[in-house]
């Protein structure tokens, strides 16, 4: 699917929810949440101008790295990273920053 503005949220998918959630107290006690508010899109479900930025961002970081044959394992052992980090970043779920500077300083 083309990033545009109608996109779904990356964390949501389009929902505008997320759950089950434990929700603890504190004091031993808490409570289980089916749907909860999406914390990125406030339950809209369409991805925000910011993360619509990640999404950009990291769909080029995605191509880079699958057109050197490169695994997400394998870039997560060379950049000392854990893949699921890697995922997030290159999926729009996490500002990938971090991972751009990793890449340019290779």
């Amino acid at each position: 699917m083309p990033i545009d503005e109608s996109c779904p949220c990356p964390t949501c998918k389009g929902t505008g929810h997320v759950g089950p959630i434990h929700l603890n107290y504190g004091n031993g006690r808490g409570e289980w949440k089916v749907k909860v508010p999406c914390h990125r899109c406030g339950g809209s479900g369409i991805a925000t101008p910011e993360t619509l930025d990640w999404m950009a961002r990291g769909k080029v970081l995605r191509e880079a790295r699958l057109a050197s044959g490169e695994t997400m394992g394998d870039a997560a052992t060379r950049l000392g990273m854990i893949a699921s980090a890697i995922s997030a970043m290159e999926e729009g779920k996490r500002e990938p920053s971090r991972l751009e500077q990793k890449v340019a300083a290779q």
